[in-house]
């Protein structure tokens, strides 16, 4: 793709139809974020734009902010295999463009509710990140932003559009947004009803609260992001699945 043509599905199509379906996927497996590229190119490839879409943000609620942040050539594109033939798949516009493509109507991909509040304390790139993945995961979750301005440190890095993007995402993912909150103590979030407290702030651990690691503040750190809150996230739905069973079992 030149560098002074304007981007149109066209040529992303162009673009995907260069890859090599290999099937092992080297691009995919290279992803630290596990957002499974040969997925979403495959799709594309195929004229399932709206199934591309899905793809990516089934794997990432962070999509757009990842198609900038990411250092592409460390991971999936120096991964392509194109790069021992002539040069590789420009998997990073493709995300960028199918992150910022307008289909009409939201990609939605959610498990059934499971009527459990969660509380996320901050919106920096790893408790979004959680935000979109515990959502996924039929959660019911709510963000609490001291400023008034979404992202936290993500505004001096990224695109305004592309963090808009995934904003609005997650808003219709059902995760609700609360700027220029006060951040409560767990104690008082329990009393509201939450079952789960997640934060970065210096609070003594409890059985309800988790603690995420404080990510390194660096653009090409926000994939690392997405890579734990999806572990973090795995391992918290068994913890609470299960307890909800054990309670169950008691009636």
């Amino acid at each position: 793709m030149g560098k002074k043509k304007k981007l149109t599905l066209n040529l992303i199509e162009q673009e995907a139809a260069r890859c090599l379906l290999c099937y092992d996927a080297p691009c995919s497996k290279a992803c630290p974020g596990g957002i499974s590229p040969d997925i979403f190119i495959r799709s594309l490839r195929f004229g399932n734009l709206a199934g591309a879409i899905a793809n990516i943000r089934k794997n990432s609620s962070l999509g757009a902010i990842c198609s900038e942040s990411c250092p592409e050539g460390k991971y999936c594109e120096g991964a392509c295999i194109r790069n021992k033939l002539d040069r590789k798949i420009d998997i990073k516009k493709i995300q960028n463009f199918l992150m910022t493509y307008d289909l009409g109507f939201s990609v939605i991909e959610k498990e059934d509710k499971k009527n459990m509040k969660i509380a996320i304390l901050g919106s920096g790139p790893v408790e979004l990140a959680s935000a979109g993945a515990l959502s996924q995961k039929g959660y019911e979750v709510t963000v609490f932003e001291r400023d008034d301005l979404l992202g936290q440190w993500l505004n001096e890095e990224i695109s305004g559009e592309l963090i808009q993007k995934d904003i609005e995402y997650l808003k219709d993912l059902g995760v609700e947004f609360k700027i220029n909150s006060e951040l409560k103590k767990s104690a008082k979030l329990k009393e509201e009803g939450y079952t789960l407290i997640i934060s970065t702030l210096d609070e003594e651990s409890e059985d309800d609260v988790f603690i995420l690691p404080k990510i390194t503040k660096e653009k090409s750190k926000i994939i690392f992001s997405i890579k734990y809150a999806k572990e973090m996230v795995n391992k918290l739905d068994e913890k609470l699945t299960n307890k909800k069973q054990e309670v169950s079992d008691v009636y």
